[in-house]
């Protein structure tokens, strides 16, 4: 991923090639863009066309914004819609935006006083659905499986599975029972999401953004915070199929941390004192060992509500999606093993390789 000039954008800098795909086939020269406007992130999908000896290609394009840089994004907006005008020499060509998410109503006037915009705004949850099934169906690489061997199999059917859940992890969380192709439905959601661990990691640690915080959980310890499985039994708990490393009790450790001498109050930090230090200062805990306590405790909750949702509506696949999974190796082993413990085997997890951008892809399948 780069920064462009000097604006608050991320670009990837790896095109996702679509090939001869229906969407490259009729995607139209004077260009689309797709938006997902979420409550801490902007996703922009659109099209590129490249001459190739082998003939033209087509590519999927993407950025991002943080949602508090609303001017920039749409700054970004008018450059793209003035670039596809020179394109085709005129001016008076529209460029289809297609907008979803939580705040793209909220988003509208802002562009529709862009020139040259022609805008529609579509629900999320059939935008979300509709990009992880262009995904599975048309792109290759681009669903994937782990498992405590392996971290990534690509080798999977490309027919969307029907019927099967879709989790998408935003601030909250929201679980989608797919059908078929013409039936999405929320079945429920969470608001224990990726804005709840980055909020309790912001009072927690020092870290200043979320993947920064995932950076140190890759470092951490959580046996250092959590009780286990083995700090209780000794060894695994055969019985319900429980590893000694199996987490019993997440932030178990820290109130035992204290000596028997010295009362839990001492511990408090005062106001006054408390300038630039973390709970992970006051208590002495190490902030990595936090983190992965954290990011542990978070997903395996989403894990475990997932495979109920899916027991209760019958369904076997679950597709992870959404900006705070983020390809994190912990985080996708994490919702792998709590759907494959808590399911017994019976469930098995699906992750993308592009799951933050999945509602702006189908906001651009439907321009």
């Amino acid at each position: 991923m780069k920064k462009m000039d000097d604006n608050p954008v991320v670009v990837d800098g790896s095109p996702l090639d679509i090939g001869q795909t229906e969407l490259a086939k009729s995607a139209p020269g004077i260009g689309r863009l797709g938006i997902d406007i979420g409550i801490s992130s902007i996703k922009l999908v659109w099209i590129s066309r490249d001459a190739t000896p082998g003939g033209i290609t087509a590519s999927l394009n993407f950025a991002s914004f943080d949602s508090t840089h609303v001017d920039e994004c749409v700054a970004f907006i008018k450059n793209f819609v003035e670039k596809q005008q020179l394109l085709q020499a005129t001016q008076l060509v529209a460029v289809t935006v297609v907008a979803t998410g939580k705040r793209a109503v909220e988003f509208q006037p802002r562009l529709y006083g862009i020139p040259g915009v022609k805008l529609h705004v579509e629900h999320e949850f059939d935008c979300q659905a509709t990009g992880v099934e262009f995904l599975i169906a048309e792109v290759p690489r681009t669903v994937f499986t782990c498992s405590e061997d392996t971290f990534r199999t690509y080798d999977l059917p490309r027919t969307p599975p029907y019927p099967y859940l879709l989790v998408n992890i935003g601030s909250g969380v929201s679980f989608l029972k797919i059908s078929n192709e013409n039936t999405c439905e929320q079945v429920g959601g969470s608001s224990l999401g990726g804005g709840t661990l980055t909020g309790l990691l912001s009072v927690l640690t020092k870290s200043i953004g979320f993947d920064e915080m995932l950076d140190l959980a890759e470092q951490g310890d959580n046996s250092k915070v959590d009780k286990l499985i083995g700090d209780i039994y000794g060894t695994d708990y055969n019985g319900i199929g429980m590893k000694k490393t199996a987490v019993a009790s997440s932030f178990g450790k820290v109130f035992s941390m204290q000596s028997s001498e010295e009362p839990m109050p001492s511990k408090r930090i005062e106001p006054e004192t408390s300038h630039g230090l973390s709970i992970s200062d006051a208590y002495g805990v190490p902030e990595p060992d936090v983190c992965r306590s954290l990011v542990f405790a978070t997903f395996n909750n989403i894990g475990q509500l997932a495979n109920l949702h899916s027991e209760l509506h019958n369904v076997t696949k679950v597709y992870f999606a959404g900006p705070y999974i983020r390809g994190h190796t912990q985080t996708i082993k994490t919702l792998h093993i709590a759907l494959n413990y808590y399911s017994r085997g019976g469930k098995r997890a699906y992750f993308l390789t592009h799951e933050d951008s999945i509602g702006a892809i189908g906001a651009l399948l439907k321009a």
